[in-house]
């Protein structure tokens, strides 16, 4: 799959953790990226920890209006034809978006390609996953390690998805839906 895939890190006094973010979607096996940084209002020294990636890394800087708000602008910024988010305190397996272009690549009606991931802290992973137990047990019975279907009404009783960081959705999706709602702190995803 060779589409071009903006990747959009919202970030927020992440001086600490950035770098981390920014590297992970560097070293991607799929290398037809763009990486689309917009700072919300940062204090610290994100700034400069973005601007020494130079022309690998596109920056914005905006009054802090919240994560949806800075997710809203790099969507407006994108030009690719895959959208994927990345939480400046995340980090991506390298063959995350090679893997999800692929799956999107065989099953072009879907709307979004998510994966699992784990939670980590500072010394060490912690246990669990990211996608909800009824994504899992659907997941446990394919012999693919897929799963495809609508889950619309699933996705609205119980949310299978935890991180905007392990989504991949397609612009054409992105430009029908529309911009990510800014007036909550929280699931503006």
């Amino acid at each position: 799959m060779s589409g071009l895939v903006s990747v959009v890190i919202p970030a927020y006094n992440s001086e600490r953790f950035v770098d981390e973010a920014i590297e992970s979607v560097l070293r991607q096996s799929h290398q037809r990226i763009e990486v689309i940084v917009v700072d919300d209002g940062s204090t610290d020294g994100t700034a400069a920890r973005v601007r020494a990636y130079g022309d690998r890394v596109r920056y914005f800087h905006q009054a802090n209006a919240g994560a949806g708000t800075a997710r809203n602008r790099g969507l407006a910024l994108a030009t690719g034809d895959y959208i994927a988010f990345l939480d400046d305190d995340d980090v991506w397996q390298p063959e995350k978006l090679e893997v999800q272009l692929e799956i999107a690549a065989r099953n072009p009606e879907s709307g979004l390609v998510a994966c699992d991931g784990v939670r980590f802290s500072e010394a060490s992973i912690v246990p669990g996953r990211l996608l909800s137990h009824w994504v899992l047990d659907q997941l446990a019975g394919s012999a693919t390690g897929e799963v495809t279907s609508r889950l619309y009404r699933e996705a609205i009783r119980s949310n299978p998805i935890a991180s905007p960081s392990q989504m991949l959705v397609p612009r054409r999706v992105v430009t029908e839906i529309g911009p990510m709602i800014t007036d909550r702190e929280d699931a503006e995803d």
